[in-house]
């Protein structure tokens, strides 16, 4: 019988090569993603063709999407199964063999469920904690380690799920709340002193920010959060712009709480006007304190719909969050979802494909907070997305992007014209009068931007030459493919030719490889053995990859100058390949993309301010 070290080793090589996979799939679907924002912005709601692309690469992102929860649900499993290994008694585990892994489907939670409704080991919420019950002191008595796994269990039967079920939702909020009791039950049979909840923290005007939130909450989040709250109480929108990894969702998911919270009476005179055309009510029996926040639409990127989820989950675990998305639980009846949501309001989160699609269903709804995160997406002001979202009777309008201008003044109007409608007048009197004068005196003092031109290897420009001899090209330069598609292949051919072929080509010739050794020449890195790892047969060699050479001597001579850096790449597995060789180098470096958790990266960044000649990749 294997030892359970060994078993560990063998788990957690499982999850390392399932996290592979993960990043993999989320790097394919950012992909997508991107094509659909393309398709988006020249989206013609009367060209049946257009809305047939749309549905179809809807229809692949949703088995992308399938996929991707797929191998979210392996790696928690197989993480359950490694903490109970490590936590668990050698004799237990050889005694009782493998550990079971938590169901995570929605059927098994709805069993689980039941049986915690009946189950006495936690009191009803409705029964006051304080009178004595025998089934409480029963569920003390329970050792650690089976509350432990229990806790864990029950966790896991909510992960992913949104709450289009109504009575899943109102299962999940009585669970939460008996969790709370048990907790408190917990520490008083211990003779433990209750954990004291900190106080409600009040801002200027009335709203109360839920004290277990606001004291988790770094000085710049609560600076964040008293803004949008000024900017509530005048009537108009805003634009979230800190960089990645401050915590934006976290700072809008507080205020929200926050409005939830406070029991304030409404001033939304157009809110107001569209409920009173509405035959939905905005009250909940289910979520106290939801009395004067209507129901709430929030935009995303399809790849942060379940990161928005869990944020959710962690911050306001009370609040219903459904999902208007092919991922989602009750996408195949999308009205009937929306009257639902309606009758208990709540959060509705969806991507931008998803809102195109449903525009004639969303838009008369009355929404009292309607958000763009990334909302960089609607830059273009003739594409069909940013009219659309115009067109939302919303008294209030938020933007959360780390990127809110991207290229040009106009795209900084397109957003703004947003969240506060004509503020800077119509677009050609803002370019007339702000764009043009602007762009002029920033270069009036300013050094020229420096843009390093990097030469193909030779290798590269074979592949490169390649492809445009391939049938794939010429169905492009025949109006036949997809032109977006091809010009992704050929950015990543430039990057680094194994992100296009997956290796070193082992058929044909590799053409030029003594010629890219010599332009490699000039290349050191410190230690001397590390050059193994520049092996042709290496994925990632950078004697395949001109940009990664030069990349790698500027990063040598900055170290050399003592400076910091920091590098940018748009593909995971470029920035995977980079690592590779900067820990070759013996370069100290930290890395942050989108895999990082957000409770990590505002360390990373305090990390990196405070080391010197630190090196930062980010992707």
């Amino acid at each position: 019988m294997p030892t359970p070290s060994l078993n560990m080793k063998s788990l957690s090589e499982s999850i390392n090569k399932v996290r592979e996979d993960i990043e993999f799939a989320v790097s394919e679907i950012e992909g997508m993603e991107s094509l659909l924002d393309r398709l988006l912005s020249d989206f013609d709601p009367n060209d049946r063709s257009s809305e047939r692309k749309v549905r179809s690469l809807e229809s692949q992102i949703e088995v992308k999407m399938s996929l991707l929860d797929t191998l979210r649900k392996r790696e928690n499993a197989l993480a359950y199964r490694l903490s109970s290994l490590s936590q668990l008694p050698t004799s237990e585990l050889t005694e009782n063999g493998p550990i079971q892994e938590p169901s995570l489907s929605q059927n098994a939670s709805s069993r689980t469920l039941k049986k915690s409704s009946s189950s006495t080991s936690v009191p009803d919420p409705d029964v006051d904690p304080r009178r004595p019950q025998k089934a409480s002191s029963k569920a003390v008595r329970k050792s650690s380690s089976s509350e432990s796994v229990n806790e864990i269990a029950r966790a896991s039967i909510f992960d992913g799920v949104d709450d289009a079920d109504l009575e899943f939702y109102k299962r999940r909020a009585r669970l939460h709340k008996r969790s709370e009791l048990q907790k408190e039950l917990n520490a008083l049979e211990s003779n433990m002193p209750v954990k004291e909840k900190p106080e409600d923290a009040e801002l200027d005007g009335g709203l109360r920010i839920p004290g277990e939130i606001w004291a988790r909450l770094y000085d710049y989040q609560r600076t964040g959060v008293r803004w949008l709250w000024q900017l509530h109480r005048h009537g108009t929108g805003g634009i979230l712009g800190d960089e990645m990894g401050l915590g934006k969702t976290i700072q809008i998911i507080a205020f929200l709480a926050g409005l939830r919270h406070s029991h304030l009476p409404s001033t939304d005179s157009i809110f107001q006007m569209a409920m009173s055309r509405s035959r939905n009510s905005v009250r909940s029996a289910y979520d106290d304190g939801l009395v004067n926040l209507g129901p709430v639409l929030i935009v995303c990127p399809a790849t942060v719909l379940s990161q928005w989820l869990s944020e959710f989950r962690t911050w306001i675990p009370t609040a219903r969050v459904v999902i208007l998305h092919s991922s989602g639980s009750g996408y195949t009846n999308p009205s009937r979802l929306m009257s639902s949501l309606f009758s208990t309001s709540g959060f509705v989160l969806t991507t931008y494909g998803t809102l195109m699609l449903h525009r004639d269903l969303l838009l008369p709804l009355a929404w009292q907070y309607l958000i763009l995160d990334e909302g960089h997406k609607i830059k273009n002001p003739e594409a069909d997305i940013t009219m659309t979202v115009k067109r939302f009777l919303t008294p209030h309008k938020l933007i959360v992007s780390g990127t809110p201008m991207q290229n040009n003044l106009k795209e900084l109007w397109s957003i703004f014209d947003f969240v506060n409608v004509g503020k800077l007048g119509s677009l050609p009197d803002f370019l007339q009068n702000f764009a043009v004068p602007i762009t002029q005196g920033g270069y009036a003092t300013s050094s020229p931007v420096q843009v390093l031109f990097c030469r193909l290897t030779n290798y590269q420009r074979s592949v490169y030459e390649e492809y445009l001899c391939s049938r794939a090209c010429t169905e492009i330069l025949n109006g036949k493919g997809l032109v977006f598609k091809g010009l992704i292949l050929l950015k990543a051919l430039c990057n680094h030719p194994d992100l296009v072929t997956g290796g070193p080509r082992h058929f044909g010739m590799r053409n030029g490889e003594d010629q890219d050794d010599l332009l490699a020449g000039k290349l050191s890195l410190d230690p001397p053995d590390s050059r193994a790892e520049m092996a042709w047969e290496q994925f990632g060699c950078p004697r395949r990859s001109g940009k990664l050479m030069v990349t790698l001597e500027l990063l040598r001579l900055w170290y050399q100058q003592g400076h910091k850096a920091l590098v940018f790449t748009q593909s995971r597995r470029m920035l995977r390949i980079l690592e590779k060789y900067l820990s070759a180098a013996g370069y100290a470096y930290l890395k942050m993309d989108g895999t990082t958790p957000v409770g990590q990266r505002q360390k990373l960044v305090e990390m990196f301010n405070a080391r010197p000649g630190a090196a930062s990749t980010s992707s």
